[in-house]
């Protein structure tokens, strides 16, 4: 026993109570000496809690445990952070979705702060609030080691940000701030927070020289200065510095009109940046068809190759203005290969008819996304029908919409002149069953088809329906950019 190093208990419903202890017991006897402890979802409360943290303080070559998903209070946090500031050099601490408030969070950012082992502290889906304002700054401030701190989906406002930057060390206090060469990120995704509040702690961060790096989304505030990758706070000119490496830009999460706006002015105003930009990743960025005529500005002075606008409050006619405008482009000057517009509400409007007419042109698109955007068979019927003509397009992305069969009828006569389509994604949608079984046959026999998925519909098909049709399921993770 005492070779396994990685225990993986998840799931395991009957652990809690007397199991749990005699688990513990091992851990304190050192029968077992594991490196790694999984106990996700395993119905564990705040009794099994502190029997853990007792077993851990006397399991030294424990390094990474994970405890998310259980019933724990702040008490069990305050065990383990106890357990940390005794120098235990558990370098992994997993207390995602476990009701832990700031009360305890704030006990585990003490220890985090000081530990010279914690690296990785995960509390995200909880009820931590705008509490932990004050230890958050002291942190933000020490930034000492690699060190990742995920507070996604709390309580927290943009009053814990300014309560952060007031108690982040001046220059007369004498406190120094320190780092190492991986400086601490904090990762506060799906909070309530306002971006005058992140400026706020931008300006803070940036006037103490801070290591630390402040996330939202896939987005940061370094040192005051955003990165490619920002969402809501200041478009400074230090942006135009950073490497955009590959050209991509991606801002997720909340921009909004007035960040959308800002990004096309200090574009406008910067040529040569401009000019770098190919990718722009704009997913879950709340923007309206307002905010979709700043998009497609962007136009004017990037050469855009991929776009995602993905999850966002675009509407039918929100898409209607961007394909005239890529139709007004001309084909030399027209780089677009990706375009995802998913999760939007696109039906029941002029935006798929114009995305149909900006089809059948000559362009260089290759993937088209439109998962979930509220489609029924007769809504796409003139895209597909436009697709006889189009002789670039490979991949069409039409899962997750209100697709009963007739598409499979229209795919058919399509791929009898398309010899370019490669990959049809149909899952999640509304297929019958007898529809298909009549299709099936025709996607199997169509050589170039390397992709169709049908999985996942509702309701379920059986799988040897449709499983003939997935020629290679796995080439399309290889094909496509996770980007979009």
């Amino acid at each position: 026993m005492a070779a396994i190093t990685y225990f993986n208990l998840d799931r395991n419903h009957s652990l809690s109570g007397k199991p749990i202890k005699r688990l513990c017991r091992a851990l304190k006897t050192k029968e077992i000496q594991p490196h790694r402890l999984n106990f996700y979802d395993c119905l564990l409360n705040s009794a099994d809690g502190g029997e853990l943290a007792d077993a851990v303080r006397c399991s030294p070559s424990m390094r990474v445990l994970w405890m998310n998903w259980n019933d724990y209070d702040d008490q069990v946090a305050e065990l383990f952070a106890s357990v940390v500031n005794e120098g235990h050099q558990l370098q992994e601490l997993n207390m995602t979705r476990t009701q832990i408030g700031g009360k305890g969070a704030v006990c585990l950012l003490n220890a985090a702060s000081k530990s010279r082992h914690l690296c990785t502290l995960l509390m995200s889906q909880n009820h931590i609030d705008d509490s932990i304002g004050p230890t958050l700054g002291k942190l933000l401030a020490r930034g000492m080691g690699a060190r990742f701190i995920n507070l996604i989906r709390n309580q927290i406002t943009g009053a814990c940000l300014r309560s952060a930057a007031d108690n982040l060390p001046s220059s007369s206090s004498g406190d120094e701030v320190t780092g190492g060469e991986n400086p601490t990120k904090v990762k506060m995704i799906e909070n309530d927070i306002d971006y005058q509040s992140m400026e706020y702690l931008a300006e803070a961060l940036s006037a103490v020289s801070s290591p630390t790096k402040v996330l939202f989304g896939d987005s940061s505030i370094d040192n005051g200065v955003l990165s490619d990758t920002n969402v809501h706070a200041l478009l400074t000119k230090q942006l135009e510095e950073k490497r955009l490496g590959d050209g991509v830009v991606s801002f997720l999460y909340d921009l909004g009109c007035r960040g959308m706006v800002r990004l096309q002015q200090l574009l406008a105003q910067n040529p040569q940046l401009a000019n770098q930009v190919k990718v722009l990743r704009l997913r879950n960025n709340q923007l309206d068809d307002t905010a979709m005529e700043v998009v497609i500005s962007l136009f004017d002075s990037c050469r855009l190759e991929a776009l995602s606008v993905y999850s966002n409050r675009t509407t039918s006619i929100g898409l209607s203005s961007l394909c005239r405008k890529l139709n007004s482009v001309t084909a030399s000057s027209l780089h677009l290969r990706f375009l995802n517009i998913g999760r939007n509400k696109l039906s029941n409007g002029p935006g798929i008819k114009a995305l149909a007419e900006f089809l059948r042109h000559q362009t260089p698109l290759e993937f088209l996304g439109l998962y979930t955007c509220q489609l029924t068979d007769d809504d796409v019927r003139p895209l597909i029908k436009a697709l006889h003509d189009n002789d670039t397009l490979r991949f069409v992305d039409l899962g997750g919409n209100e697709l009963m069969g007739k598409v499979l009828r229209w795919l058919k006569k399509l791929i009898r002149h398309n010899s370019t389509l490669e990959f049809v994604q149909l899952g999640r949608c509304k297929l019958e069953e007898k529809v298909v079984r009549h299709y099936v046959t025709t996607l199997r026999t169509c050589h170039h088809l390397k992709y169709v998925w049908m999985g996942k519909n509702d309701p379920p098909l059986p799988e040897e329906v449709f499983g003939g049709c997935v020629v290679d399921g796995s080439c399309i993770y290889e094909e496509w950019p996770s980007f979009l």
